[in-house]
């Protein structure tokens, strides 16, 4: 299948034959719940890092920063929020790999042309020149031998995408067989789907708000072309999950929308303040001050992809918090101030962890009390 998507093409179409679904052994492994998979997780655990922001980088870039800056506190669009993240109006032509056969279904590669329009004239430009961001890539672990209870589309975290990452992290096989079919969805900017040129501009999320900003919307309009495709080709509820920064993309997604049930592992929520804890204290602090750059300016101009900016409209009986109180990389704060903003839904802490919160065994057990609750997934 060919990753180029030409806008000006009236005859979109997918290719056939399709490419065979690849289906690693890590992937195999989550179906199996074996101790080799809380393995290779704290291993993962213990490899992973934050991108950084180099001085150099922020400081080449800074021109194109502050002039996003000043666009989003201008605009408000956090004020606008049905005017900035936009119902798509197409319905996505999905377009399916050959399958790979799973013991009760099948996993599949599954793509389509993004119908995103950014909302900021001078990122839109930008967007229009690359290919891969502009192409959704996900995968989707079906049942075949009985109706699933209910779809979960699950989204990754900062600097994942990849099958195996995805796999160890969001533990697919767990929850297909819990009765539920599983679409894990690349983030824009990562795994298949990162930009072609690599700068501090073009990645998701990074102090340039339009990338960052842009892209959360993005990804919004691609869980809502997903979402709008499960409903009516599955007819099956639907089910947000994300870890860290795709919690923050969930959790933006059920502010913005009504979801049949939400689950937000390690969740990051406020981007500016992320930011500024890791470089408090450092020269590059003393830096950004000097140019004119402080927390408050970062606040403003990332408000409109913040969930702290608007309402709850999933009902809070259907969320779940799950979060670390020693997590190192995203504090608990984070979850404290979601769930002290969502009026106090279920939140269930584990004692540290991060990308392995999920894997958890108590952490599985809450989400299946969870989700029977809420009649999403049959007795086990």
């Amino acid at each position: 299948m060919s990753d180029e998507l030409d806008d000006n093409d009236p005859g979109e179409h997918c290719e056939y034959p399709q490419p065979q679904t690849k289906f690693s052994s890590i992937e195999e492994l989550t179906l199996s719940q074996e101790n080799g998979l809380l393995k290779l997780v704290k291993r993962l655990s213990n490899r992973f890092q934050l991108p950084n922001f180099s001085e150099a980088d922020i400081l080449e870039s800074i021109s194109i920063i502050s002039n996003n800056l000043e666009y989003y506190h201008d605009t408000k669009w956090e004020n606008l929020p049905d005017v900035y993240f936009k119902l798509p109006d197409k319905r996505p032509l999905i377009c399916v790999s050959s399958p790979h056969k799973i013991a009760g279904g099948e996993v599949r590669d599954i793509t389509f042309k993004t119908h995103f329009e950014s909302a900021n004239p001078e990122y839109g430009a930008r967007f229009k020149k690359l290919i891969k961001p502009r192409s959704v890539k996900a995968k989707h672990w079906k049942h075949l031998n009985e109706k699933p209870t209910g779809c979960v589309i699950a989204v990754h975290g900062w600097n994942m995408g990849d099958e195996k990452s995805s796999a160890l992290t969001m533990v697919p096989g767990y929850f297909f067989q819990l009765g539920l079919d599983v679409i894990i969805v690349e983030l824009p900017m990562h795994g298949a789907r990162k930009s072609e040129i690599n700068s501090i501009t073009q990645m998701f999320p990074s102090l340039d708000p339009a990338v960052t900003n842009e892209s959360f919307a993005q990804s919004i309009c691609e869980l809502r072309e997903i979402s709008t495709w499960v409903r009516s080709e599955i007819d099956c509820p639907v089910i947000g999950l994300g870890l860290s920064l795709g919690a923050q993309v969930i959790s933006l997604w059920a502010s913005l929308d009504s979801i049949d049930a939400v689950i937000c592992v390690a969740p990051l929520v406020s981007l500016p303040s992320f930011i500024w804890s890791q470089v408090a204290g450092t020269n590059l602090e003393a830096t950004l001050l000097k140019i004119g750059l402080n927390q408050q300016m970062l606040e403003q101009g990332f408000a409109v992809s913040n969930p702290l900016s608007y309402f709850l409209s999933t009902p809070r009986n259907q969320v779940l918090i799950v979060a670390g109180k020693n997590d190192i990389i995203v504090p608990a704060s984070h979850a404290e101030t979601l769930c002290k903003h969502w009026n106090s839904p279920r939140i269930h802490w584990l004692p540290d962890g991060h990308i392995e919160q999920l894997t958890a065994p108590s952490t599985g057990q809450e989400i299946k009390d969870f989700l029977g609750k809420l009649g999403l997934i049959k007795e086990v």
